[in-house]
């Protein structure tokens, strides 16, 4: 995809959404320092890995998927079609944390809050003014790597039009919770519309069913899933349906520039 493709659908996505590894500790860019509590003992801020979460705004609810590596300092944010780059990652010994969103070299953006043993803290701001409350949650490694995290991943039938210059189809993003798979839903009609957080999700006897929160109100969707493809229809429009062959692990999300197979 042309730059101005990706800025056309970046915009898109911000102007909508307004309406693994070690852990360890960066300070300022390095890495390995601890701090004392209270108690004289040494605390490790564990901040390296896939954290998630979600913002609630004037368009619904929608949610986050932040990769970062204490050891490089780096990161990737998964904002479909594409795979924002993390730079300047740090954290100071308060547990401030710190670290700048780029596309292309280009700083698009910047997340700062705070580092708590219930995760991160903080905002996402982006350079026109817009700003997103909100609480990420570690990812748990064991969840990711458990056999009944197997439906884990991105699902898409998205496909880019060449002639118009149009993204279309459906994103379903799968992660592992504790006792339910959280996660996030993409509608694409030419541009992708808001990155909306999965409430409410089942799973049961191969069938799926998940709620969205959108600025019009609740959206429920029900499906089935079989071989590694998830068929998803909205409740109330059962004749509109998506089928969605599983594209890559979580692990995999962020090992290239878009999330649309044919667009890098």
């Amino acid at each position: 995809m042309s730059r101005i493709i990706f800025a056309i659908a970046i915009s898109s996505v911000l102007i909508a959404v307004t309406g693994c590894g070690d852990t360890g500790l960066i300070v300022n860019g390095s890495a390995g320092q601890n701090q004392s509590n209270s108690s004289g003992e040494l605390t490790v801020f564990r901040i390296n890995g896939l954290y998630h979460g979600y913002s609630d705004v004037s368009a619904g609810r929608i949610h986050w998927l932040l990769q970062l590596d204490s050891q490089t300092g780096d990161g990737r944010l998964y904002l479909p079609p594409q795979i924002l780059v993390v730079h300047h990652f740090s954290i100071n010994p308060s547990g401030a944390v710190a670290l700048e969103l780029e596309d292309e070299g280009n700083v698009v953006g910047r997340f700062d809050g705070y580092s708590r043993t219930s995760g991160i803290t903080g905002e996402f701001k982006y350079k026109d003014g817009r700003e997103f409350k909100t609480q990420l949650t570690k990812i748990n490694e064991r969840l990711i790597e458990a056999e009944s995290s197997v439906l884990a991943g991105l699902y898409s039938n998205v496909r880019y039009v060449a002639e118009g210059g149009d993204l279309i189809g459906a994103e379903l993003l799968l992660i592992p919770e504790q006792d339910h798979l959280g996660g996030s839903l993409t509608l694409y009609e030419g541009v992708p519309g808001n990155i909306y957080a999965l409430d409410g999700q089942k799973l049961a006897n191969g069938s799926v069913r998940f709620t969205i929160r959108t600025h019009n109100g609740p959206r429920t969707f029900i499906g089935q899933v079989s071989d590694d493809v998830i068929t998803i229809s909205d409740e109330k429009s059962p004749n509109e349906t998506f089928l969605l062959p599983k594209r890559r692990s979580l692990r995999d999300c962020f090992l290239r520039n878009s999330t649309v197979p044919d667009v890098q």
